[in-house]
């Protein structure tokens, strides 16, 4: 049965540095190539590895701001652990991870529609349509960083769709690694606060998503990435017919039904000393609302790494 990380302070810095580190590649501070060389880069990947799990709880640690660094590190988190939990890339691995946090470089190139909060014009959305291509990007240029055929390709790529309807190009045939992109690229976006709307839970997104399957993005790879979610996701709290609340948790032996910490009794007591269970599907409920979420009680808190506190700076 699966058990959460105990410690997440040396991997919370070195995911803050990536990030730190990545602003600085956005106001052309830093080189891109420094950064994937650095060994916070390289820590954060083999930890998600050996962690997969663990790195997709990491992603609801989110900022309030999509087009923000946090956002690229948490579509690199969240491909790489869907990647290394079901599928075998060998050295795809490592491109398909670079293409994941600089997928949206080309939005600070100029800078200004990152700070475009209301509709964009024609020409803003003219722009937009083209951060993709990275157009004058020096990385992406014979020799950097970002000039690998298949990392140009995921980037492009990331937002075609194969009805043809995406953009920048309207290729109805996307690289599967570049739909990938794509489908974690829109979850990481429903599920964060935008000025225009209230955040998504995980449920809520992955039932959106589902609606779009088989023409924003292969409709086999997105049940491939709800299979490694869950119907109802892990780290989400559910309500339990029996009135209980629980924490549903990452089921590495994809089981029937889920595999759940019980947290409250019928009569809505927190539990001494909960325990994981197995519960049918049947026994479910529906998503706990927010106000009915609990206190995680010690040995089980870094499950959900956004509700502990963790330092963005240091």
């Amino acid at each position: 049965m699966w058990q959460p990380v105990e410690d997440l302070d040396e991997i919370n810095r070195s995911i803050v540095k990536l990030e730190q580190d990545f602003l600085a590649v956005l106001r052309r501070r830093l080189k891109p190539e420094r950064l994937i060389a650095s060994p916070a880069f390289r820590h954060v990947l083999d930890w998600v590895d050996e962690h997969p799990y663990q790195a997709a709880l990491m992603t609801r640690i989110k900022s309030s701001h999509a087009m923000t660094p946090r956002h690229g590190v948490n579509v690199l988190l969240l491909s790489r652990a869907w990647m290394s939990w079901g599928h075998k890339l060998g050295a795809m691995a490592d491109k398909l991870s670079v293409a994941a946090l600089f997928h949206d470089l080309g939005h600070w190139r100029p800078e200004d529609l990152v700070y475009t909060f209301g509709y964009f014009s024609h020409e803003e959305m003219r722009r937009m349509r083209k951060h993709p291509l990275l157009e004058g990007e020096p990385a992406a240029e014979d020799g950097g960083p970002l000039a690998d055929p298949d990392v140009r390709r995921f980037i492009r790529e990331h937002h075609e769709r194969p009805d043809g309807k995406g953009y920048p190009a309207g290729v109805r045939d996307p690289h599967l690694l570049s739909q990938v992109l794509h489908i974690v690229d829109c979850f990481e976006g429903l599920t964060t606060e935008r000025r225009f709307r209230r955040r998504y839970s995980h449920f809520e997104a992955l039932k959106t998503m589902g609606r779009w399957a088989g023409y924003h993005f292969d409709a086999g790879l997105f049940k491939n990435f709800l299979r490694f979610w869950g119907e109802h996701p892990f780290g989400s709290f559910v309500n339990l017919v029996n009135k209980g609340v629980a924490m549903v948790l990452p089921d590495p032996e994809q089981g029937e039904g889920l595999t759940c910490l019980l947290l409250t009794n019928v009569d809505g007591d927190a539990l001494a000393e909960p325990e994981p269970m197995r519960v049918g599907n049947g026994d479910v409920e529906g998503e706990a609302p927010p106000w009915r979420e609990q206190r995680l009680p010690e040995g089980w808190r870094t499950a959900r790494p956004d509700l502990m506190g963790l330092p963005r700076s240091y």
